[in-house]
């Protein structure tokens, strides 16, 4: 086994827990990684910098792999978990700023609202298109004929363009469950049952249901969206035939800073320097944008909520998207961690403050020098 003691002014700048919960990955400032024993405790590799540049992004993937980024470096390192060695490098237009793993691609975030995608399925040292036009397979002729009205742009159902929530959340390109109701009563469907109606089209991936919980009863505002509507708000970049990727419309985020997926609704949060965008993972279509104040600096899920943390840490429910603020940081909040039941957040004001799940103040602790 190498010795692991940090260089000399080297710093950990990231790290990560493989997926089987036996090393830590740590990635340092001179640009070298440390793999840790997570059991024994002990360093079980050392692996010398790859550049200059401190690693930025660590992501062990379901896949078996870690995906490595540095700063100011255009390409991202996909290692072998177990024997740690590189198996290839793969080229990017420009610095990655985080990544992130989605069911069956990994999204990569950078400047400009530049995301970049690459299918798991595919040739790993290659990106690849992952939205191809949407074709339900499997249907019944009354459920494909339902589907061709709903996208014909005569007789389809109205689309809302833009609808702000509140003064700081909007979404786009949505119609409500009483809408929806309205419209399949005027076109002959063959089924009274018209909320059974509703749910089947989700069921087969017709539409798609938006913030809201499935343990709770149907209501008129619940929010859908037609995965057919591709790269609504957004433009298809294609760099070169060995990148693609989409790039969220100018205004809305900025430049990528962090990114959360979520699994259970796939939908994926952006943040950047002008706010947060709500990405629909099978369309790509832009849901919802969120304005804070100040740039993104990390989203962390907490239970049924997204916390925001920005110049303050803003708390969102990811269902209605109402949210409430949180103030006991004196200036920007720079990270956050879950532990139990419990959110710890820590600022440039040196302080570590403890908050409750549910957004009750515990305690701060003061970082002294």
């Amino acid at each position: 086994v190498q010795n692991c003691a940090p260089r000399e002014r080297s710093y950990v700048n990231c790290s990560a827990v493989t997926n089987d919960a036996l090393s830590l990955w740590c990635g340092e400032s001179d640009g070298s990684l440390s793999i840790w024993d997570v059991e024994d405790r002990y360093c079980q590799e050392k692996l010398l910098p790859l550049g200059y540049h401190p690693i930025t992004n660590i992501l062990p993937t379901s896949q078996g792999t870690v995906w490595t980024s540095m700063s100011h470096t255009p390409h991202i390192s996909i290692w072998h978990p177990l024997t740690c060695r590189l198996l290839r490098k793969v080229p990017c237009p420009c610095q990655v700023s985080c990544i992130c793993e989605q069911e069956h691609n990994i999204c990569a975030g950078a400047a400009g609202g530049l995301l970049l995608l690459w299918n798991k399925q595919g040739n790993p040292s290659k990106y690849e298109n992952i939205c191809p036009p949407f074709t339900p397979h499997g249907l019944s002729a009354t459920l494909m004929k339902i589907h061709q009205q709903l996208n014909d742009p005569t007789i389809g159902i109205g689309l809302h363009n833009e609808h702000w929530i509140s003064s700081s959340v909007v979404l786009y390109q949505y119609f409500n469950r009483s809408q929806l109701r309205t419209w399949l009563s005027s076109h002959s469907t063959g089924n009274n049952d018209l909320n059974n109606m509703i749910q089947h089209l989700v069921d087969v991936g017709i539409i798609r249901s938006l913030f809201r919980d499935n343990a709770k009863e149907a209501k008129d505002t619940d929010v859908f969206v037609l995965p057919d509507k591709l790269f609504n708000g957004m433009e298809l970049m294609e760099a070169n035939d060995k990148i693609s990727g989409v790039v969220i419309k100018k205004g809305l985020v900025g430049d990528i800073r962090c990114m959360y997926y979520d699994h259970k609704e796939s939908i994926l949060w952006v943040g950047g320097t002008e706010g947060v965008v709500l990405i629909e993972s099978k369309s790509f279509c832009v849901i919802a944008h969120i304005k804070v104040g100040g740039p993104v600096n990390q989203l962390l899920r907490v239970r049924n909520t997204i916390w925001i943390l920005a110049e303050r840490i803003y708390v969102y429910d990811k269902f209605s998207l109402t949210h409430q603020v949180l103030e006991a940081h004196e200036g920007e909040v720079l990270h956050g961690v879950v532990l139990g039941d419990f959110v710890w957040s820590a600022g440039v004001d040196q302080q570590v403050i403890v908050w409750t799940y549910d957004c009750k103040f515990v305690r701060d602790i003061t970082h002294y020098k």
